[in-house]
């Protein structure tokens, strides 16, 4: 009986223990449960602007720990497809500046490209990123992933339809009162004829000037543009239609601004009969003393609407061959020094190398070249077509009999040390040396100007738009790369500047064979000269001492 009644009372005792409970929650599954209930990220809805404020509230190369979701219009698209991935820069309003940019952004399902016009949603944690020659930074989100809203029309940088037509003068006009990188809203139509052709086909583009008149000089840019169905290259002479958005591009080392259309669709109206920088024909004979006559006349970096056809005797040859081409002074006596120079002229069938002291006939149109970094002026010819008169006996970069000094430091390097002497300065036993590696300087620091004790050393990234000078702790010095210049001055005369280069193990960095020393009154300037605008033999300078005159 005792028993029976226990029983009962547990039973009754369990019913309200079950009631009791019934407002208790279950338990939360943990997010790596496989209940289903995995957790994901939050996500910030923002607009470019939004974006944008954020992105420069980052450190340099810093990416946000939060992930963005961004609704904006596709402005540009710049890169053609690569894994299933493109990039392009979006805005805020269809006709807005490039705001944020959607680096190797994921093309959805079904869609086989990005569309400028598109109204689009990008996905992903924003990347400031800073570029590490120029400093310009990008607000970016990487990798993202996409959903198309609205489909636009307009497809890479191709514009859609005809647009505002406008003069070369005029597109000029409009794209210097751009901001400094910006790209206009609208899309333009200029015509015009190419008065200069400066580039060789690549991917069924080519590039090229034009202006309003046939002999109007370099106007407007078109920066890679569309070779239209049937035609092999662009001619300089031609009468075209060019449609596209204006752009103003600024040189980032010497601020030189460029109006131009990239990638713009071309119309022939005329076709010329020039093409690229090669003249057709025989030009107008004048001495080597008469060309560079001629070229200062010309206005900086301009070239001549008329072709010249120039004999004289080569007195200097200062690069190896590169596709087919070389470099050389010419002179209208075999020792009449350096008067003009045909850069990367044509070499003749059957010749394997230009020779100093050979007489030659060049053909082609005359430049006035200007060196941004020390305003040294070149009269020039470029891309010359060369006949060969009478062959001479020196190659390659031989000096010819009398050379003009100084001309090159290699008249001054032992080991890993470069020494760069004026002539005819008697030095004295004052001295002060400048180490490089003792400056502060970060790592991949960008380097442009030292002072210490009245010496000044000054580095540029001269004619390479791609690399400037740079620090390295590992190697204690600055690496001048391909075609980067470095300036010496000191508050009293200088006799030589001695140079300390890195060397590791059988390997010395004291720059190319090609490189060039000009000594102008208390001015050393050394450019790290080379054909391409990479590659070559850095010149890892560590040390720099400077040894004054008596």
């Amino acid at each position: 009986m005792k028993k029976t009644l226990f029983l009962c009372l547990a039973a009754i005792a369990s019913v309200f223990a079950l009631n009791s409970c019934e407002d208790v929650p279950e338990p939360y599954r943990l997010p790596t449960d496989n209940g289903g209930n995995t957790e994901t990220p939050a996500v910030t809805q923002a607009t470019c602007a939004e974006a944008v404020a954020l992105c420069n509230a980052l450190s340099d190369g810093e990416t946000s720990t939060e992930t963005y979701e961004i609704t904006g219009y596709i402005v540009d698209v710049y890169s053609t497809i690569s894994k299933n991935q493109q990039s392009f820069w979006i805005s805020d309003t269809k006709g807005g500046a490039k705001q944020v940019q959607a680096y190797w952004a994921n093309l959805p399902q079904g869609v086989a490209e990005f569309k400028v016009g598109s109204r689009v949603k990008i996905t992903g944690k924003l990347l400031k990123y800073v570029n590490a020659n120029t400093g310009a930074i990008v607000p970016e989100v990487k990798n993202a992933d996409v959903e198309i809203l609205e489909a636009g029309e307009g497809g890479g940088d191709t514009p859609v339809g005809p647009g505002t037509n406008v003069t070369c003068a005029k597109a000029a006009e409009l794209c210097n009162a751009l901001a400094d990188g910006a790209t206009s809203a609208e899309t333009y139509t200029v015509a015009g004829y190419i008065t200069d052709v400066f580039a060789t086909v690549s991917r069924n583009q080519q590039s090229f000037w034009m202006a309003d008149t046939k002999d109007g000089g370099k106007v407007i840019q078109a920066y890679w543009a569309n070779l239209p169905q049937g035609v092999a290259e662009f001619k300089a002479g031609s009468k075209v239609k060019i449609t596209g958005k204006l752009l103003k591009y600024v040189n980032a080392n010497t601020g030189a601004i460029v109006p131009e259309v990239k990638n713009a669709d071309v119309e022939i109206l005329e076709a010329g009969e020039g093409g690229g920088d090669t003249p057709v024909g025989p030009g107008t004979n004048v001495t080597c003393a008469k060309a560079a006559e001629l070229c200062n006349a010309l206005a900086d970096g301009a070239t001549s609407a008329e072709t010249y056809t120039v004999a004289g005797y080569i007195t200097d040859v200062f690069a190896t061959v590169s596709r087919n081409q070389q470099s050389f002074w010419m002179a209208d006596t075999k020792d009449g020094g350096k008067v003009l120079q045909a850069y990367w002229a044509n070499l003749p069938a059957g010749v394997s190398e230009f020779k100093a002291g050979s007489k030659v006939k060049i053909t082609g149109k005359l430049l006035k070249y200007v060196n941004a970094t020390t305003g040294a002026v070149t009269p020039e010819i470029k891309n010359a077509d060369v006949q060969i008169l009478e062959e001479g006996g020196n190659g390659g970069d031989e000096e010819p009999d009398e050379p003009e000094q100084p001309t090159d430091p290699n008249i001054s390097i032992s080991g890993n040390i470069m020494t760069l002497t004026a002539e005819g300065v008697n030095a004295g036993t004052e001295t002060h040396t400048i180490d490089l590696g003792a400056q502060g300087y970060e790592n991949a620091q960008n380097v442009t100007t030292v002072t210490d004790g009245g010496c000044t050393i000054t580095f540029s990234a001269g004619e390479n738009t791609t690399n400037a000078p740079k620090f390295y702790e590992k190697t204690k010095g600055v690496r001048m790369y391909a075609n980067n210049v470095v300036t010496f001055t000191a508050e009293k005369p200088i006799a030589s500047v001695t140079i300390t280069c890195d060397k590791m193990n059988n390997d010395i960095y004291v720059g190319n064979d090609t490189r060039t020393l000009n000594v102008s009154g208390n001015v050393f300037t050394l450019n790290n000269k080379y054909k391409e605008s990479k590659g070559g033999v850095q010149l890892r300078i560590q040390t720099v001492k400077f040894t004054f005159a008596k």
